[in-house]
């Protein structure tokens, strides 16, 4: 108990703490039950200053990241949203056990772990934000894109109103910078992004009208069976599932599943998130029949291209056994 108040004192002497988040992908920091037990000491403690850092080619490797695909940063905050202190390494075993002690005593598991990720999740948040600062005097298309991608990873990690404010810049850069129309596909991804955005935000009212925008453009520069088409029937179909009009939904998701049957076959994995997202609609519609033959159609797919341990495949046969003991109730 000394030794762990000597610690903290001395965290707050010293003033200023650097945790090093290399590599970017995988920190060894949130990894080390030490590392964890500082930088949560010195963010509760107060007047230590804390600094989440990374070294210069890590930054440029994330930065590219971004441009590629962005996945490998949404895993990455699912990573640091997920660090938990008792399931931390320490080379010293004996050590490991007192820290985790004393935490279970004090805060509790739950308290520094959220305090931790909250940390962490705004060091990353930052990063991102200061990757578009360092675009934004270029008003060209690249930083359209940029501002639109980063835009989705805030939207898909739950940061729906930092996410708004990229896709509004882009879709302003777009419309007064480059003049362009109705009938841009800039636009129409940047309205498919918006669109999403205020799906998550459950405001499907404004959701379904930039869906709606997204897809007239898509018509017609794209032509009515395109993938991009299809996915936009897709995200209306989700809207209209959401606000409770099952047959409208059915109608969109119908129409996507005929063009993926067109375009990729009956064994692409797009066409098993479709059969997915109709069993589920159909499930909530009360035909549990016709609910079972899409999740059996769906599983059909991804089992052979997923695997039997993927989520997607986990999830699907978790749906066909919900179904079947519904069947079978009287």
């Amino acid at each position: 108990m000394d030794f762990f108040a000597i610690f903290g004192e001395r965290v707050k002497k010293i003033g200023h703490l650097l945790a090093m988040m290399a590599p970017w992908k995988a920190p060894i920091y949130i990894t080390r039950v030490w590392c964890i037990f500082e930088i949560f000491t010195a963010h509760r403690m107060g007047g230590c200053k804390v600094d989440i850092v990374m070294p210069p080619k890590e930054k440029q490797s994330l930065e590219l990241e971004v441009v590629d695909n962005g996945e490998g940063i949404d895993a990455l905050y699912e990573t640091l949203g997920n660090t938990k202190v008792e399931n931390a390494n320490a080379s010293v075993e004996s050590d490991r056990l007192a820290i985790l002690g004393q935490v279970e005593s004090d805060v509790g598991f739950s308290v520094l772990n959220n305090r931790v990720n909250d940390l962490l999740r705004g060091w990353m948040h930052g990063v991102l934000t200061q990757l578009v600062e360092t675009r934004e005097n270029t008003n060209d298309e690249d930083y359209v894109d940029f501002c639109n991608d980063i835009g989705v990873i805030f939207d898909n990690n739950g940061e729906h109103d930092a996410a708004m404010k990229l896709h509004q810049t882009a879709l302003r850069i777009c419309e007064t910078v480059f003049a362009l129309g109705k009938n841009d596909p800039d636009v129409a991804t940047v309205y498919m992004s918006i669109g999403a955005a205020l799906h998550n935000m459950d405001d499907y009212e404004g959701a379904l009208s930039k869906y709606q925008e997204c897809l007239a453009i898509e018509e017609k520069i794209l032509g009515k069976n395109h993938p991009h088409v299809a996915n936009t029937y897709n995200n209306i179909g989700k809207v209209l599932c959401d606000v409770g009009d099952y047959e409208g939904a059915l109608s969109k998701y119908k129409e996507c599943l005929a063009i993926d049957l067109s375009v990729h076959g009956k064994n692409h994995p797009s066409l098993a998130a479709t059969y997915n997202n109709i069993g589920g609609l159909m499930y909530r519609m009360g035909d549990y029949s016709g609910a079972l033959l899409k999740f059996e159609e769906c599983l059909a797919i991804w089992e052979p291209v997923l695997g039997a341990d993927h989520g997607h495949t986990k999830g699907c046969l978790k749906w066909i056994e919900f179904v079947k003991s519904k069947m079978q109730q009287p």
